[in-house]
């Protein structure tokens, strides 16, 4: 006699063990459910069963009292194939999927907090990227702002040396020609005139050169040059 195998599906079970104790089971479950309905009777007899158990071709007597003492009586037989066997097998299936509930109860756990963890990194690095943009930003603010106090600076002390420099050169012109004038010149009036022409003809090509390059200076850096005059030319 097979007993009850939970490993199996419901058709398998069906087919090689609960098809041949089911209608039994059922037919004393509801038509004698209690000592009374079931033998010995009062003409000493006992009820006979509708249904054979486990495919046997004679009909089980329903009893009250086991005869022998050492014999089984047929619930004996569906309490110990049916109900103890699945009791048994789901019992130790229990502590097997108890200890696999406790390692998914686990692994779900983890994942939350790895997805948690992840999801409140992500919020981190977003926020220092924001931070970190914002200090580049204010930073490149806080550089080109220094950077132009700096370029004019530089372009203030660059027009303060061309006025001192103009005040010189008129200076020295100034000199040349007392010195070259009045009652007893010290200088002639002619080499006089040269040597201003020279110096004023020098100065002016300095002044100019210099005054061109202000345009060609960087804008945030008085000591780079873009160089926007040059042109370069490609070879094909």
């Amino acid at each position: 006699m097979s007993q009850i195998d939970i490993t199996k599906n419901y058709s398998y079970n069906y087919n090689n063990l609960l098809k041949n104790v089911i209608p039994l089971l059922i037919e004393r479950k509801y038509c004698y459910n209690t000592p009374d309905l079931k033998g010995p009777l009062s003409d000493r007899t006992s009820p006979q069963s509708k249904y054979s158990l486990y495919g046997s071709r004679t009909k089980p007597m329903i009893k009250n009292v086991i005869e022998p003492p050492t014999s089984k009586q047929h619930d004996d037989y569906l309490k110990e194939n049916v109900v103890n066997a699945f009791s048994t097998v789901l019992f130790n299936e229990v502590i097997a999927y108890e200890g696999l509930s406790q390692i998914e109860k686990t692994n779900l756990g983890a994942s939350n907090n790895l997805r948690k963890l992840n999801k409140h990194q992500k919020n981190i690095i977003k926020d220092l990227n924001m931070d970190l943009n914002h200090l580049n930003n204010k930073r490149h603010k806080n550089t080109l702002s220094y950077s132009m106090k700096d370029f004019n600076k530089h372009k203030y002390m660059f027009y303060r040396n061309i006025i001192i420099n103009t005040m010189l050169v008129f200076a020295i012109i100034f000199t040349l020609n007392s010195l070259s004038s009045g009652e007893v010149p010290v200088l002639p009036k002619s080499i006089t005139f040269y040597v201003n022409m020279t110096i004023i003809g020098i100065y002016m090509v300095i002044l100019i050169v210099s005054l061109n390059s202000i345009r060609d200076r960087n804008k945030t850096n008085w000591k780079q040059y873009n160089f926007r005059n040059i042109k370069i030319e490609q070879k094909v």
